[in-house]
This record gives structure tokens, sequence and C-alpha cells, in this order.
């Protein structure tokens, strides 16, 4: 693995543990936004997902 790649893999788990910990969100929002984390290219690919998404959510 390159340093890039490294890098990368820590980033994606510190966000994942970011959405672990944050405080309402259900358990399947916190599984679709770690999925959406893993499949990311970029940080502006996983921000227009997640702005999609959330503008897409049903808050019921």
């Amino acid at each position: 693995m390159d340093v890039n790649s490294i890098l990368e893999h820590q980033s994606k788990e510190i966000l994942k543990r970011m959405v672990d910990s944050t405080q309402g969100y259900s358990d399947r929002i916190k599984f679709d936004l770690k999925n959406m984390i893993d499949a990311s290219q970029s940080v502006k690919d996983l921000a227009q997902a997640w702005l999609v998404y959330f503008a897409t959510l049903n808050w019921q």
C-alpha cells in the first residue's frame, strides 16, 4: 500500500467513527452514510452523495 491509500483508508475510518458517534441518526441512516463513505472516490463525490441523501430522506 502506498501512503495515499493508507491516508484514504484512515480518513474513511475516522469519518465512519464520527457517523457512529452522531446522536439523532437511526441505525439505518448510519449504515447508509458509512456505505457512502466506503463507496466514495473523492470528498466531492461523498459530499454530493450526502446532500442528495439528506435532501430525499423522509424524517418520519
